[in-house]
């Protein structure tokens, strides 16, 4: 059913890679999904994938606050080494506070630029720069926002089920990545659209009968013609309502097991239509047939 569909929209969809480092020396590496827009190299995802990158250039002016502090007292002779040692301990930073992140989108040669975002609605717009190098021929047509109905036929796209050990170097600060990362294989995953969800009265988010998966986030929900109708967000996770128990004999290994079925939660077209509009942003669009 969605064969033609995955050809076409493998062509625009790409991923996306963050590595974060925090002050408490927390490190992570984890994979997202890009929509090529057009080619002025506008880029759909989800704004929870730019977040952190924002937060990044606020955590900057944190971390260079502490450190001069630090070096402040660390060079105060009137100090002993207890006043000194008593002196740090008031200097704090969140260990949340992050130190390093650093993204790449699709290509070590492409670089971010103006990123807009609506975070109620989990979508964000980029700019890459040097996206020419992504394009494969085509760009996404986006699909009319009164034209996606309850159970209609729709598949996922993204980078799931795929790990990457990043490696930061604190001598340079940079990150440096595994040299066979690329390329990370695509994962589809069909389903229908089960109901919608309003934010602020507005449409705003498409519930499917299947999940997403680590690594879809950003990526396209598309119709069977391969047109979009959704960034993936998130996974909500609904209680059933039973709890049967294991079979066996009696005791703690049989306590009950609570059912719950996994739903996906996509960006609305009608959100990401407005957002690109609002941005004067161009992409393709054309009525259902």
């Amino acid at each position: 059913m969605f064969t033609k569909a995955y050809e076409i929209t493998a062509k625009f969809t790409h991923p996306v890679l963050l590595a974060t480092r925090t002050h408490g020396g927390d490190q992570k590496t984890g994979i997202g999904s890009f929509v090529l827009l057009n080619d002025e190299g506008w880029a759909l995802t989800a704004f929870h994938i730019v977040e952190p990158l924002l937060r990044g250039t606020k955590d900057t002016a944190l971390v260079l606050d502490y450190e001069k502090q630090k070096a402040a007292v660390e060079a105060d002779s009137s100090l002993d080494t207890k006043g000194r040692r008593r002196a740090l301990k008031k200097i704090r930073l969140d260990p949340a506070t992050l130190v390093s992140v650093a993204s790449l989108w699709g290509l070590p040669t492409v670089t971010l630029g103006t990123i807009h975002g609506n975070p109620k609605a989990d979508i964000a717009v980029v700019e890459l720069k040097g996206s020419s190098a992504l394009v494969a021929g085509e760009y996404p047509i986006i699909r009319e926002p009164d034209t996606v109905k309850n159970g209609m036929s729709v598949c996922r796209l993204g980078f799931p089920f795929y790990e990457i050990d990043a490696s930061f170097d604190s001598g340079t600060g940079e990150w440096r990545l595994p040299d066979d990362v690329f390329p990370i294989p695509r994962f589809p995953n069909d389903g229908i659209v089960t109901r919608f969800i309003a934010v602020d009265g507005e449409q705003t988010f498409i519930e499917t009968s299947t999940p997403g998966l680590m690594g879809q986030s950003g990526g396209p929900l598309f119709d069977t013609e391969g047109r979009v109708v959704g960034i993936q967000s998130r996974t909500n996770h609904l209680e059933l309502g039973f709890a049967p128990k294991p079979k066996g004999k009696a005791g703690p290994s049989r306590r009950e097991e609570h059912q719950f079925l996994s739903v996906g939660i996509a960006a609305h077209v009608a959100a990401i239509r407005k957002l690109l509009d609002e941005k004067g942003i161009a992409y393709n669009s054309e009525p259902a047939t």
